[in-house]
């Protein structure tokens, strides 16, 4: 596209601050720079609300709880055990960020739980695959969802570390899309001079860019029919857990969610709930105090199961719903940004939007979500902070206490 043409474009979709920079990029800068603005929904844009959408009647839902688990735990086993050894599954690392929160400019990955040896947060993962392996002689593959920010640095770190004995033919990485940053005008941020600014666009688009990478071509090929869907940041995560694939399987769930009760009602998680009698979740900050300690006859919180970023999905279903429209979430966040003559600018307050779909929002499209109780202390140690609760710290104890030697 000529630079007249591009001037053009950015001046129709109210982007004129844009057009000092464009007058300073070569024709080839100009061209990719084309490409990026193409991509963007300017209508769509400008539509969006800071506004939460209206919700409509929230109820509480019932999950499958430790109790009955212990009744029905050797059929679940069993049918989890053949599901694995099937080799019809497969697992998903959702691992898109990086370790800024803990101090580190890696990937969060790559960040180092160890106290008296090295051990990763990657590394964690993939002892769970070998343990599987071991048990049932089945290798299932890994599928890692980086991000354009740290995809070269986690594959790196992979090939450095050899990855860490399952072998390069297990595992893949897919690249999570990403979406144009604002500012609090809807006036695109760039990154650089010849660059706009962007940031992932939330786990909620996770299945598309598997399916539409060579990973998700991959997995067709192998023939998967479930796939396991877990976070990084949870070193304690069992995504491998034969009870409950065996458990999903059983109820011919399309998606089965790893759920655990609130310690207490102001925990800041999302709780599973019904919205107008489909599966969905109530985000911490949307909880009204009439939700957040409301009680049954006996006392028992009614909105109590929290998520903890652990999955399983039917690849028919994720197929089915694969072009639902997603509803896009913004939020104010501190964004870098670099002025047209190449001065860059660290804001130390919010000073635009990021535009994110969320994971959750997908529930509403499956045929049946299936919530399964686990104990917090064996499977929820979440590092999200170097210290207090939900940090390094905490984390550390936890594993010490599941007998992990750090």
């Amino acid at each position: 596209m000529e630079k007249t043409a591009l001037n053009t474009m950015l001046q129709k979709n109210k982007q004129e601050h844009l057009l000092p920079y464009v007058a300073a990029m070569t024709e080839e800068q100009a061209g990719i720079f084309e490409a990026e603005l193409s991509k963007i929904d300017f209508a769509a844009l400008e539509a969006i609300t800071e506004e939460s959408p209206v919700r409509g009647t929230i109820t509480p839902i019932e999950a499958y709880t430790l109790q009955r688990r212990a009744l029905e735990k050797e059929e679940n086993l069993r049918v989890g055990i053949e599901a694995i050894k099937s080799g019809r599954l497969a697992t998903v690392m959702l691992a898109g960020g990086q370790g800024t929160r803990l101090g580190s400019d890696k990937p969060k990955g790559c960040y180092n739980v160890g106290i008296t040896r090295e051990y990763y947060l990657f590394e964690a993962h993939v002892e769970k695959l070998i343990e599987t392996e071991k048990k049932y002689g089945v290798k299932l593959p890994l599928y890692i969802m980086t991000s354009e920010k740290n995809h070269e640095q986690t594959v790196a770190f992979f090939e450095t570390h050899e990855y860490f004995g399952y072998g390069k033919e297990n595992i893949g990485f897919f690249r999570q899309k990403s979406a144009p940053c604002t500012d609090f005008n809807r006036k695109l941020l760039m990154e650089s001079t010849t660059r706009l600014a962007s940031s992932p666009n939330g786990n909620g688009g996770w299945y598309v860019s598997l399916a539409e990478s060579d990973c998700g071509k991959e997995m067709r090929e192998r023939g998967i029919e479930w796939i396991s869907l877990f976070g990084v940041d949870n070193p304690l995560q069992r995504f491998c857990c034969e009870e409950f694939i065996g458990a999903s399987v059983r109820a011919n769930a399309s998606c089965a969610v790893k759920v655990v009760t609130k310690a207490y009602p102001e925990e800041l998680m999302g709780v599973m709930c019904l919205e107008d009698g489909k599966p969905s979740m109530i985000a911490y900050a949307e909880m009204t105090d009439a939700l957040r300690y409301a009680t049954d006859e006996n006392g028992n919180l009614l909105y109590t199961y929290g998520d903890i970023l652990n999955m399983i999905f039917r690849v028919d279903e994720l197929d089915r719903c694969m072009g639902a429209e997603m509803p896009i979430h913004i939020a104010r966040k501190k964004i870098p940004y670099v002025d047209a003559d190449g001065t860059a600018h660290s804001p130390t307050a919010p000073n635009g939007f990021k535009y994110e779909q969320f994971l959750f929002d997908a529930f509403r499209y499956m045929s049946s979500v299936f919530l399964f109780e686990v104990e917090r202390s064996k499977e929820f140690a979440p590092i999200k902070n170097l210290t207090g609760a939900d940090s390094v710290e905490s984390a550390r104890r936890m594993l010490t206490e599941n007998g992990v030697t750090l």
